[in-house]
């Protein structure tokens, strides 16, 4: 799924939430998507977005709510006491890895992480040209159908 498609999704039916739950942290590990959240972290937007943190406290903020959801979700799957109380992504004081984020915002859903969606709306719409695995591959493995 792209992050256009995600866009107009996320603010559909109950019944579009729940398929993009299930579909878009796979979308988020696909080749295409990944070497385009690459490029993001070569530019320096984790550097400027972590420099953003520091200088915004509405953006510190609303980056520590989604730490706190990230956290409240990942419990209630299971408890894990060797990464008690530690996220992901560098959340809630840096941005470690745009990879990380981009697929929370994707999981999580529009409006829950604040970097996460500003790196997805920096992405360029990976799926344009066609999908990105071949689209009878039973196993995700990652047959390009366009260079």
């Amino acid at each position: 799924m792209c992050a256009r498609s995600y866009a107009a999704a996320s603010s559909g039916s109950v019944r579009s939430r729940s398929l993009i739950s299930r579909i878009t942290p796979a979308a988020s590990s696909r080749p295409i998507a990944l070497a385009a959240i690459g490029r993001l972290e070569a530019a320096g937007v984790m550097r400027e977005m972590s420099d953003r943190l520091r200088a915004d406290p509405e953006l510190a903020v609303a980056y520590e709510r989604a730490h706190t959801a990230y956290l409240a979700h990942r419990s209630s799957i299971g408890a894990v006491p060797e990464i008690e109380g530690k996220s992901a992504g560098g959340m809630p004081t840096r941005v470690k890895c745009l990879h990380v984020l981009v697929a929370h915002a994707l999981a999580a859903g529009a409006g829950v992480n604040p970097l996460g969606d500003e790196a997805l709306a920096l992405l360029p719409d990976w799926s344009a040209t066609g999908p990105c695995i071949h689209p009878d591959a039973d196993d995700g493995s990652p047959e390009q159908a366009h260079p």
